[in-house]
């Protein structure tokens, strides 16, 4: 079964039902495309290509009804038990603390790295419901919002600015935290923030994976990928 991670504050997006599509940087990046009726890319003249990558066709990793799972940092239960704390669930954080465990949250080795999670272990699911490539700046207004940025509480219809640090000055950051006026502009700073600076300049392919949530699996889904209940 494959799986897809997020940082910290997009999980909670994806799990409010906030964020239901999300982009990867096409791996590798390519050099050249190959005209097919069923290609997954769009060109700027409508015509449907397949993207090449010396001489070979890069392919989504995630295809439309498939199933997948989300790692994210977690620990078995210190004492053996049949539990699974993870961590970025406020509830776990307050049982270990009330185990004892709370001078060790933050300490590096303490939590398990998410890429060693296995499916069995995860609580959350998603079903790719949609995908197609395009380049990272062709997003809309509407897409940057369904990639879940955070609307700005103090001003109506503004954004998060998930970067300030690469934009402004120190100075220029004490008068106040800044904000985007589009949530186009904000997923271009959370771009900045998750793959680096210039990121957005270079404009690189990505897929854009839709997806719907799923809380838990059903027996059928659970016996089809070979997963065990927790």
């Amino acid at each position: 079964m494959k799986s897809i991670s997020f940082i910290e504050e997009l999980q909670r997006e994806v799990v409010a039902r906030q964020k239901t599509e999300t982009r990867r940087l096409t791996d590798p990046q390519p050099d050249d495309y190959l005209r097919n009726a069923r290609g997954d890319f769009v060109l700027p003249d409508g015509s449907r290509v397949d993207l090449l990558a010396r001489r070979r066709i890069v392919r989504p990793r995630y295809e439309v009804g498939e199933i997948i799972y989300i790692k994210e940092p977690y620990i078995l239960h210190p004492l053996g038990h049949d539990r699974v704390f993870y961590k970025y669930d406020q509830k776990d954080i307050q049982e270990l603390q009330e185990l004892e465990y709370g001078d060790y949250l933050d300490k590096p080795g303490f939590w398990r790295n998410k890429q060693s999670m296995p499916a069995r272990l995860a609580r959350y699911f998603l079903r790719i419901t949609a995908k197609h490539g395009e380049r990272l700046q062709d997003i809309t207004e509407e897409a940057a919002k369904r990639e879940g940025v955070r609307p700005f509480t103090s001003i109506e219809g503004h954004y998060v600015h998930y970067c300030p640090e690469l934009h402004f000055t120190k100075e220029e950051l004490v008068d106040g935290y800044p904000h985007c006026s589009d949530a186009r502009t904000s997923f271009r700073t959370l771009m900045e923030m998750l793959e680096g600076p210039g990121i957005w300049e270079k404009n690189p392919f990505v897929w854009v994976y839709c997806f719907e949530f799923l809380p838990e699996l059903t027996t059928s889904e659970r016996r089809f990928y070979n997963l065990t209940k927790r």
